[in-house]
C-alpha cells in the first residue's frame, strides 16, 4: 500500500510510475508535480475522481485509470498534448 510520497524529490526525473492495485483512494499530490513522467498507472485502484492537476503532466504518452470507480474524467484530459493510450475500461463512467 502506498504510504507516502514525500521524498518525492528524488522522483522528479521518472518517467514511469505504477501506483496499480494498491487499493488508494486519492492519488497523491505529489504525483501530479512529476513533470517527466510519460507512463502513469493507476488501474486497479479505488478512485472515484481526478483532480485537475492531471494536466500538469504535459509529457504523459500512456494512463492506465482501468478498474478504479471513476465516474467522471476531468477536462484536464485533454490538455494532455502528448497523450496516446488512455484506458478506462472497468469505470462506473457513462458510455458516449
Amino acid at each position: 500500500m502506498v504510504v507516502s510520497l514525500a521524498h518525492s524529490i528524488y522522483l522528479k526525473d521518472c518517467s514511469m510510475l505504477s501506483l496499480r492495485g494498491n487499493g488508494i483512494q486519492h492519488v497523491p499530490l505529489e504525483v501530479w508535480e512529476l513533470q517527466s513522467l510519460t507512463h502513469l498507472d493507476l488501474s486497479n485502484n479505488q478512485l472515484s475522481d481526478l483532480p485537475d492537476e492531471l494536466g500538469n503532466l504535459k509529457e504523459l504518452e500512456e494512463l492506465y485509470l482501468n478498474n478504479n470507480q471513476l465516474t467522471t474524467l476531468p477536462l484536464a484530459v485533454l490538455d494532455l498534448p502528448r497523450l496516446k493510450l488512455l484506458n478506462v475500461t472497468g469505470n462506473q463512467l457513462p458510455e458516449v
